[in-house]
């Protein structure tokens, strides 16, 4: 009961900042995906007891819905490319509930998440550029509540608020050091279940204020973006300081005009070429990412891979269901170092959902990148790139904010002069700047 005393002070915190942080909100929709995600982030972890996790989910599922069959509002974006992406991500999870169901493994996790996904991307259809908004203001916010929610773990409780830590199979707890910040400090995760989960939120949430269109004002975007810089740190996920940088370069180098993308592209093999010649420790930081053992598993369950082409033509194409991970160690299908957690999405994948639940989920992330504007296609590639650290999709927070972002970016208009070329709001040729605000799918 101590711990809900320090849940609520995030809380409190937030709704004394709120008002200035949001703008009117007009987008319902939004706030439908945005009330469903936070749920999620609350209590739908592996690690939370399972009664209380699938009243999350249900929960959950109940808000989606109400939004679902209310009356569509607002202008749809694209709406015939994000009704295809929504089709195939149901085809996605009704292939493997199918194999769960053949093979026996629990269904009612799945089942719902399914729903969950499908409902709230089929809401995202719907939207209008207020929900986009609303949806963008909303990540930013959880990800500053979890952030708060981290610090009071780290200074205060010295444990995880609410679930406490998870366990591995022999029953000990994922008390992980921190490898930025020394191992004597713990990392943190908030509410979320685990640090790689939590540090993949405040990704999004930091290329969301860095993309500069949906917190505009300085004194209250630097701080944030401060304090979610300070969350990546105590979660001590060091794959989400590279996710992010790969994804801000990506951002930089594609999404803008030719002029900025030449300075862009020099800018970047010149800091490149910096860190090689001075090092900066960056060698030492490298060397001990290479020799430590959360670097050798992922390396392992890599070269584990050739080994699930050893499985029957059936289970190779459409997989082994989800919930297999276990069996297949057992079995001798993936890493054999006595630690049975697979760290990679793309190996888990083939795994569980088959060669053709990696190939949709392939297409899913390449149409997110391809037809996402600035901020959804660097969303989507730090996405995936955390997808060779940890295999998330098995999260249902996680893997919500996954498929929204998927819908966000296909159901976006791509500018062809990207982010930084963007009029200012006080641009002198006002209609201009409203038109490519406009074509970027920013309300001016």
């Amino acid at each position: 009961m101590e711990y809900m005393i320090y849940l609520i002070l995030p809380v409190l915190a937030l709704a004394a900042i709120a008002p200035l942080i949001f703008p009117r909100i007009t987008g319902w929709n939004g706030v439908a995906i945005v009330v469903a995600f936070s749920l999620l982030c609350l209590g739908s972890s592996p690690i939370v007891p399972s009664n209380t996790r699938l009243t999350v989910l249900l929960l959950t599922l109940l808000v989606l819905s109400v939004a679902y069959f209310r009356r569509p509002g607002g202008i749809e974006a694209s709406p015939t490319r994000i009704k295809w992406v929504n089709f195939w991500i149901a085809v996605w999870f009704a292939m493997l509930i199918l194999v769960t169901a053949l093979h026996s493994y629990p269904l009612t996790v799945l089942m719902l998440m399914a729903g969950i996904s499908v409902c709230a991307v089929e809401i995202c259809r719907r939207g209008c550029d207020a929900d986009r908004e609303t949806i963008k203001y909303g990540i930013v916010v959880v990800a500053v509540a979890q952030t708060l929610i981290a610090f009071i773990e780290l200074v205060v409780t010295h444990i995880p608020i609410l679930w406490g830590y998870g366990r591995y199979a022999d029953g000990t707890e994922v008390k992980l050091a921190n490898p930025l910040l020394g191992p004597e400090i713990v990392r943190t995760q908030g509410t979320m279940g685990h640090p790689i989960v939590l540090s993949t939120l405040l990704v999004i949430a930091v290329l969301i204020i860095i993309d500069g269109g949906t917190i505009r004002t300085r004194w209250i975007k630097y701080p944030i973006f401060g304090l979610l810089a300070f969350g990546l740190l105590i979660s001590g996920t060091r794959s989400a300081f590279v996710a992010l940088a790969i994804a801000v370069v990506f951002s930089s180098v594609l999404h803008v005009n030719a002029r900025d993308r030449w300075r862009n592209l020099i800018t970047v093999l010149a800091v490149s070429g910096t860190l090689l010649i001075f090092d900066f420790g960056i060698r030492q930081i490298w060397a001990d990412l290479v020799g430590s053992g959360s670097y050798t598993n992922r390396a392992a369950a890599i070269s584990a891979l050739p080994g699930l082409f050893n499985l029957n033509i059936s289970r190779l194409l459409l997989g082994s269901g989800f919930g297999s991970e276990n069996d297949l160690f057992q079995a001798g299908y993936l890493q054999q170092n006595g630690f049975r957690i697979v760290d990679n999405q793309l190996v888990t994948t083939i795994a569980t959902n088959g060669l053709f639940g990696f190939v949709i989920l392939i297409a899913l992330i390449t149409v997110g990148i391809a037809k996402g504007n600035s901020l959804f296609g660097s969303a989507l590639v730090a996405m995936g790139v955390m997808m060779f650290s940890f295999d998330y999709l098995r999260w249902p927070a996680i893997a919500f904010l996954f498929f929204i972002l998927v819908a966000l970016g296909a159901g976006s208009t791509r500018s062809d002069l990207g982010r930084d070329a963007r009029p200012h709001a006080g641009s002198s040729n006002k209609k201009n700047a409203d038109l490519v605000l406009a074509r970027e799918g920013y309300v001016a």
